[in-house]
């Protein structure tokens, strides 16, 4: 709803670009990776918007923690955790 005096202009802004998606992915992990593929993630979230990588990074990590927890190695971040969590918010569990 707009109300006079408030917003007398609407501007479009469209979901930011691959090699951006991958800076805002990169920005939001904190976690040590393993064999991460920038393109391939640029490629598979087109569409998503700041929040969405955002989203992708903690349940990256998370998926990371727990796969550390269960089984003995590193707790690195793997491609394969990060595109089940590209699915996940895909989806929107």
């Amino acid at each position: 709803m707009l109300r006079t005096g408030r917003f007398s202009e609407k501007i479009e802004v469209p979901p930011p670009a691959a090699d951006t998606r991958i800076a805002l992915f990169d920005a939001h992990l904190s976690a040590p990776v393993d064999g991460i593929d920038p393109e391939a993630i640029g490629a598979r979230t087109d569409g998503f918007v700041a929040s969405d990588m955002a989203n992708v990074a903690e349940r990256s990590a998370r998926k990371a923690m727990q796969r550390a927890k269960s089984e003995t190695g590193s707790g690195e971040v793997t491609q394969q955790d990060v595109m089940e969590a590209v699915s996940e918010v895909d989806s929107g569990q």
